[in-house]
């Protein structure tokens, strides 16, 4: 029967047989990724058999689960044992982990990636005590001393034998975390946004209608949207994913001054933005697609919907180029890639009650407070998060209805943001909400979804893609619509063949 070390041995062959490492290979099914898969099984389930003998676990309570290639790029390879009631989307657990560069592995107590949970990262996270070594190398695993990897995991180099002694004690360690965690929280899946499964698009047409009907004596909070190609993918900032590594807030803000002063001294021929800064400058360069910390939301749902679609067009286009560079058989259709629409509650976000309040002197409110925090720099900065309505407006901007979320704290995420800004948030059980719970909701009002949260994700499964297109053709929401000008003019020509 082979060891635990047997099998890390035969991994670590592996991975070096196969660097570098890549995660594409896994969100298209390629022979490496299931290979390595099923090398990473084989250790979950011996780190399962050692728990179980030692008495740490019950074996009918939990399951071995690896990255299966649905959902994130794992950053890295790693095994977890979970509570079988649990998913990897929405619990805390340990797993055994590895680092990229193959010398060696870590146990210790995780956040999900995709769903990071309430107070887990405030309460557990840190890197005190590691080396700067394995610093960078948790950091590579997407793993740093504020997201989702729980205080002094345990590193086991790969020229060292993890001997079940220093398995049974780490995995203990990381089992107390997990337990602590959930005395504090025990419902099983906690979550800071009700997540909606669209299996009929009438009926996600009527729910929405219901958040907007006019006429209604009950008082409804303004709702903005935001349209992601992928339902895994996180609500981050393209400043954010360009940077992700460096947490220094005063390293960032002075990224972000540069890029700014970069732009404008080279704005020649366009005379409108040379007075603007701060955030206006922003919304400028955010506009014409440089990387900054904004977030491009909309007040339509449906141009919510529009870019959702575009950008899952956009992704699973590069997913079967990559498929037939590589010669890989599996068709990405079958990866099931959802496409996500995100509703969030204005006024919660800003801190207002909804009732007696003007929304336009509420979000020129934010707006200025998001200028003279982009303006004048320095200084401690409370997370948060500004809606942000910018001064100058064009013809797409205005077809697009759109506006923007800023992160108050650039060295933070912008999810760690949303929820400082949302501290009153319902701690809500994760449980897919489908065509019943619809239902329930549109026959008891539009307060049935929209005064009971503030943050709500819709997602639409593979099977809806084709009807969202046609729906969206039939309502007139076109590339020529959503971008009234040459460029949607050219990209509305080869739709309409």
């Amino acid at each position: 029967m082979e060891t635990i070390n047997d099998l890390l041995q035969e991994y670590y062959q592996f991975k070096k047989a196969h660097s570098p490492y890549d995660y594409r290979e896994w969100r298209v099914g390629g022979d490496i990724a299931r290979q390595c898969k099923e090398i990473l099984d084989k250790i979950g389930e011996t780190v399962k058999t050692l728990l179980v003998s030692h008495a740490i676990l019950q074996e009918c309570d939990f399951k071995v689960v690896s990255p299966d290639g649905v959902g994130y790029y794992p950053k890295s390879p790693w095994i977890g044992v979970l509570v079988k009631s649990e998913t990897v989307t929405n619990g805390v657990y340990p797993i055994l982990g590895f680092y990229n560069d193959s010398s060696g592995c870590y146990i210790g107590c995780v956040e999900s990636y995709t769903n990071p949970q309430l107070d887990f990262q405030r309460r557990y996270c840190t890197d005190e005590g590691l080396s700067e070594g394995d610093k960078r190398k948790l950091a590579e695993c997407g793993l740093d001393k504020d997201t989702h990897l729980a205080r002094m995991p345990t590193i086991v180099p790969a020229h060292c034998e993890l001997n079940e002694e220093i398995l049974i004690r780490a995995w203990t360690d990381a089992l107390r975390i997990r337990n602590e965690y959930r005395n504090d929280f025990p419902s099983e899946s906690i979550n800071w946004y009700k997540e909606i499964r669209v299996d009929d698009l009438s009926q996600w047409l009527n729910l929405i209608s219901c958040y907007h009907t006019a006429g209604n004596e009950e008082s409804v909070p303004p709702w903005i949207y935001r349209g992601q190609g992928d339902s895994m993918w996180n609500l981050e900032s393209s400043f954010y994913r360009r940077f992700e590594g460096i947490n220094d807030s005063g390293i960032l803000n002075k990224i972000e001054t540069q890029s700014m002063n970069n732009f404008k001294r080279e704005m020649y021929g366009a005379m409108q933005y040379q007075r603007f800064s701060g955030v206006n400058l922003l919304a400028v360069m955010q506009h014409y697609g440089s990387v900054t910390r904004l977030l491009d939301f909309t007040f339509s749902p449906l141009i919510a919907l529009f870019f959702a679609l575009d950008q899952r067009e956009e992704l699973v286009a590069k997913l079967r180029g990559y498929s037939r560079c590589h010669g890989l058989p599996q068709d990405v259709e079958d990866n099931n890639i959802s496409l996500v629409v995100w509703a969030f509650n204005i006024l919660s976000i800003l801190k207002g009650d909804g009732k007696d309040v003007d929304l336009n002197d509420v979000l020129a409110k934010s707006t200025q407070e998001a200028h003279e925090m982009v303006l004048h720099r320095g200084g401690n900065v409370s997370k948060g998060i500004n809606v942000v309505l910018p001064k100058f407006g064009n013809e797409r901007l205005s077809a697009q209805s759109g506006l923007f979320l800023m992160a108050q704290d650039i060295g933070l995420p912008f999810e760690e943001n949303l929820r400082a800004a949302l501290p009153h948030l319902n701690v809500i059980t994760r449980n897919d909400c489908g065509s019943e719970e619809i239902s329930a909701m549109i026959n008891g009002g539009r307060t049935a979804v929209m005064k009971k949260f503030d943050v709500v994700k819709f997602v639409f499964p593979e099977k809806q893609v084709h009807g969202i297109k046609r729906m969206l053709k039939s309502l007139r929401i076109t590339y020529k619509a959503v971008y009234p000008d040459l460029v949607g003019i050219a990209r509305n020509a080869t739709e309409e063949i």
